[in-house]
């Protein structure tokens, strides 16, 4: 493979991972602000983990709506809108405190056992028509943790967790097809042509060049991080500067740079300009370039 060829694959890849990018984040904003893909996610975990069979099973609803109008879960409302995650030590403290509300109980038990024995037997009749699903879950988790409130907690919190990882699952599969959209209909509004580009790189080697040169600064900015706790621990103090998140940004704006110096060169180069012409000899006006 020649140099040429090289460098103008280097472009090509450089140029579709801006476009990936590009596309990530659409289908992020298009999925959860107009249609709520990661509340609906949530919800769904949550059903799950409250003994719901499937995403169509009502079953664990009235427990689910319950959860999310507890005081605790409240304090993560971004004003009407609900959350769209849940830190795991605060669905523990959530749940035990939304299941002491429903048997009336003022203050916690002295232990996790004696909680888990009232709840047994104060949901017989309740509304939460997957309770027994519950209360077996909750019976697994305080084994030997009777007398202790923090490692029951932490039980249920690492149990959601559980559940989390299956749901970020479901997300990704449920915006895979969204994004198979949202790219389709961004190559159509960009005429994302890959020949258009590969001939475009092709003959302009100024192009090619600066291409190359951004993809090679962009991978050195990408391994840029510091390997010493020392210099880690610097550039902690410093963020968000010189923080991982920084790196990231860096790398993006300059694949954003190489395809806007692409869109330069298409409409200002001469010498691109001059070969279509020459393609589009005796079919177009000339000097309408």
């Amino acid at each position: 493979m020649n140099n040429l060829t090289l460098d103008v694959l280097i472009g090509l890849v450089l140029i579709y991972l801006v476009f990936s990018i590009i596309v990530s984040a659409v289908t992020e904003y298009v999925a959860n602000l107009p249609f709520d893909v990661r509340q609906k996610n949530l919800r769904r975990a949550l059903q799950s983990a409250f003994g719901a069979e499937s995403k169509d099973d009502g079953k664990s609803d009235a427990l689910t709506d319950a959860f999310l109008k507890n005081g605790i879960i409240l304090t993560l409302y971004q004003g009407k809108s609900g959350p769209s995650s849940i830190p795991e030590p605060i669905f523990a403290k959530g749940l035990i405190s939304t299941l002491q509300g429903e048997i009336k109980l003022a203050e916690r038990p002295a232990s996790p056992a004696e909680f888990v024995s009232m709840l047994t037997k104060s949901l017989d009749g309740s509304r939460f028509a997957t309770k027994d699903q519950l209360l077996q879950t909750l019976g697994t988790l305080v084994k030997g943790k009777e007398s202790n409130w923090d490692a029951f907690e932490k039980a249920i919190a690492d149990w959601f967790a559980e559940v989390g990882e299956r749901s970020i699952g479901w997300y990704k599969r449920d915006l895979e097809w969204r994004k198979l959209l949202v790219a389709l209909g961004l190559a159509l509004l960009l005429n994302i042509d890959t020949v258009l580009i590969f001939n475009v790189l092709s003959i302009d080697s100024r192009s090619r060049q600066e291409l190359t040169t951004i993809a090679a600064d962009t991978l050195i900015a990408a391994k840029a991080l510091p390997d010493d706790e020392k210099t880690r621990q610097a550039i902690a103090a410093i963020a968000p500067a010189g923080s991982p998140i920084q790196y990231r940004i860096d790398v993006d704006q300059g694949l954003a740079k190489a395809l806007g110096l692409l869109r330069n060169r298409v409409i200002d180069d001469g010498e691109y300009l001059k070969w279509v012409k020459s393609r589009c000899a005796g079919t177009v006006d000339p000097d309408s370039f």
